[in-house]
């Protein structure tokens, strides 16, 4: 005579509570079953997940702040340093170092209008850059900006 055993459901972390899993049942997918069970695999897919995201959003900071960078040269203006700092996975900071004399300049408008084009075409609910910019000059400390959290610098090569 077989028996049938109740075999008690447990909740899904993190869904809709309407819903519950039922014990061994698995999906045949290790990253949904690792979030079904909480496996540290699942820990790790989720880093490798946000990694791909992160490097993915460095390339395009890196893309918009050249093509900035080459729309500021046609005004004639040549920035002395640009740096990237990422707040966060999604959202950037791109800081331009220009002479103090371009920066005073009028003309310098342009190139505000140019950086808000830039943003403002690029920006997704998985992307944000914004550009800021401030005049060279020596008080204007590498380590400050180190700290600050500009991890790239423009170097062409």
């Amino acid at each position: 005579m077989q028996q049938n055993v109740a075999i008690p459901a447990t909740k899904v972390p993190a869904v809709n509570p309407n819903w519950e899993k039922i014990e061994h049942v698995y999906t045949g997918d290790d990253l949904i079953d690792a979030f079904l069970i909480g496996k540290e695999a699942g820990k790790d897919e989720h880093y490798r997940i946000l990694l791909s995201q992160f490097k993915e959003n460095v390339q395009n900071a890196t893309e918009l702040s050249e093509e900035l960078m080459n729309s500021v040269l046609a005004l004639k203006i040549n920035p002395v340093d640009i740096r990237i700092k990422a707040d966060d996975i999604t959202s950037f900071k791109t800081l331009f170092i220009v002479d103090k004399k371009d920066f005073l300049d009028d003309s310098f408008r342009e190139v505000y209008t140019l950086s808000r084009g830039v943003k403002n075409k690029s920006e997704t609910e998985k992307f944000y850059i914004s550009f800021s910019f401030t005049p060279s000059s020596a008080e204007l400390n590498e380590d400050c900006l180190i700290a600050d959290g500009f991890f790239l610098k423009y170097d062409k090569k």
